[in-house]
């Protein structure tokens, strides 16, 4: 394999590992606004398009700080395309969230589950459709000097 392809392959997984990071938190925030939403008395259809939007806003700023590169698109185009991502996932996941409370889950673990199988059209979306697909330099930089020289090779032996 090319140093090239292994790098692009490492690239991807350094990416969506930073992703996962970045999502992680922003899930801990969707689903901690949603039970607190919740404890206050708001409605489902209520408090969980509410913490999904908070977790959204977080996620958007830190994803284009730690794992996707800006400037694909201008500004305004960027938004509108991260707002048509961010309404698809909405409905993906305020439907799942009801769906898993209809077959019997608590409304906290719906609520977990949606978030897990509409992650990999976050990642793709913002991949594909608003940002960069690359991972941006400055990440790059860093996991450079965390995996060193030896760890990026033995990392492209694993991935590649």
């Amino acid at each position: 394999m090319s140093v090239s392809g292994a790098q692009s392959r490492l690239d991807i997984a350094l990416q969506l590992g930073l992703y996962v990071m970045v999502g992680g938190v922003a899930s801990c925030i969707d689903v901690g606004g949603f039970s607190l939403g919740r404890d206050l008395g708001l409605a489902v259809w209520v408090a969980k398009p509410l913490s999904f939007v908070c977790g959204t806003a977080f996620n958007y700023v830190a994803s284009y700080w730690i794992a996707f590169e800006r400037g694909r698109h201008g500004r305004v185009e960027e938004l509108g395309r991260m707002v048509a991502v961010v309404c698809v996932g909405m409905v993906l996941n305020g439907a799942a969230t009801l769906m898993g409370i209809g077959a019997g889950l608590s409304e906290l673990q719906a609520s977990m589950l949606a978030i897990g199988l509409v992650f990999p059209w976050n990642f793709f979306g913002r991949k594909w459709l608003v940002f960069h697909a690359h991972l941006p330099e400055s990440s790059r930089r860093v996991a450079d000097r965390v995996l060193g020289e030896r760890g990026r090779s033995e990392v492209n032996d694993h991935v590649g």
